[in-house]
């Protein structure tokens, strides 16, 4: 009794850590990092008394594993060190891709005794996400009538800012969905009935393109799926059940946004117009500038990069003609591009993880009968995806404790079904 509860306040934790009051710290992130650590502690102390090691060598020794490719690319990440202009800057970065190694081994430790560890994330995740969309809906309360490009600002919910606060919502939503369509307690499908349309409501209002990009492809990818049923089993009754389950909640909440916007300027369709026109925009250049600039790096250093953590340092040889106001960019808005360039060949292995999730989760999506599963997975991972793609989540505790959330589901399912194969 007592070992299950150290596992749900641990596991409690980590969900909830992005929420933890940071006391008017100037750097909250450095904040929350240091709460992972503090987490991380009293985790490997659990994890001491509790290590499978069968389980872990089967894993670690995988090259198809996750686990053995973010612990791979952490080490070519303490090789990259070598090449660092800024030694102490490579430190506080690596520091924070072995927090997260850290804790998807504890992660793995808890879950891997439960035999309901699905049906635990689901829970823990849609929690989260509840909080979040509640605590999103009261910033705008303080702003109604006024929300307008400025004061959407405000709308952080538990981030350091409305973007990522936007991606964590949109990342967690499938889960929300499944828990609406799976769960059969009439309150808890009522409940997340009604926050999918509040995390809908929530999205738009906040107006991160890159997460209303990846909303619109994550109800393509669904309605997909409601017609890849339809021609497997001939059921109108069951296209239209399926139809109004997944559609009806995404509907209600673009039609309550634009009667909660008053500024015409914010609501979907404005929104689908920037993304449309964003080719053409300043930061669309600023992007593929900074992308180009990566790539030539990596070209230049193709084997251990510039140094991990060092990109903000090196990228001012690239762009010291183009900045503005000598403000200098800390990221590439390219997690991929990013550590290519800053660890060379090193980060295709990190790369490499995302292609493994996809390929076998298309490969386990069609070989079986628990689908939704693979699909839910599949759409939090092309979420997190984009948001790599385009921003970088890979800097930020609420965007990296998703991701660690979504490995280690990943991993156990893909350990399972290996099993079962032998």
């Amino acid at each position: 009794m007592l070992k299950k509860l150290i596992e749900y306040l641990l596991l409690s934790g980590y969900i909830l850590l992005p929420a933890l009051h940071t006391f008017a710290a100037v750097d909250r992130i450095g904040a929350q990092w240091f709460y992972l650590a503090v987490l991380n502690f009293f985790g490997l102390v659990y994890t001491y008394f509790n290590f499978d090691i069968s389980f872990f060598k089967r894993n670690f020794l995988k090259f198809k594993s996750p686990l053995f490719l973010i612990s791979a690319t952490i080490l070519w990440m303490l090789l990259s060190t070598i090449k660092a202009v800024n030694f102490i800057e490579s430190t506080v970065i690596l520091s924070r891709w072995i927090n997260v190694l850290l804790g998807l081994i504890i992660i793995l430790s808890i879950l891997r005794r439960q035999k309901n560890y699905f049906e635990v994330i689901v829970y823990l995740l849609s929690g989260f996400a509840i909080l979040e969309i509640t605590v999103t809906m009261l910033q705008f309360t303080e702003v109604f009538g006024s929300l307008n490009q400025t004061t959407r600002n405000t709308l952080l919910g538990f981030a350091a800012n409305k973007n990522i606060n936007a991606a964590s919502i949109v990342f967690k939503l499938p889960f929300l969905i499944l828990l609406f369509r799976k769960i059969k307690f009439p309150l808890v499908r009522i409940a997340s009935f009604l926050y999918i349309i509040l995390g809908i409501i929530s999205i738009i209002l906040i107006g991160a393109r890159s997460m209303i990009l990846a909303l619109l492809v994550m109800y393509t990818i669904l309605l997909g799926h409601v017609l890849l049923k339809f021609f497997e089993n001939k059921s109108s009754k069951r296209l239209i059940q399926n139809t109004a389950t997944i559609f009806l909640p995404f509907l209600i909440g673009v039609l309550l946004s634009n009667i909660l916007i008053k500024n015409s300027s914010l609501t979907l369709n404005t929104n689908l117009e920037r993304i449309v026109e964003y080719g053409s925009t300043q930061s669309a250049t600023d992007r593929l500038r900074y992308f180009n600039q990566a790539i030539t790096n990596f070209f230049e250093n193709p084997i251990l990069g510039s140094g991990i953590g060092n990109w903000k340092i090196v990228s001012l040889k690239y762009d010291s003609l183009d900045m503005s106001n000598y403000i200098v960019q800390f990221n590439v808005h390219n997690d991929f591009l990013e550590l290519l360039a800053e660890i060379g060949i090193g980060g295709l292995l990190y790369s490499s993880i995302f292609v493994v999730m996809f390929l076998s989760l298309i490969n386990w999506f069609f070989k079986n009968k628990e689908r939704w599963t693979y699909l839910i997975i599949g759409l939090s991972c092309m979420v997190y995806f984009i948001d790599s793609s385009l921003n970088f989540p890979m800097m930020r505790v609420i965007t990296q404790v998703n991701f660690i959330f979504l490995l280690a589901l990943f991993i156990l399912i893909q350990d399972r079904i290996d099993h079962v194969e032998k």
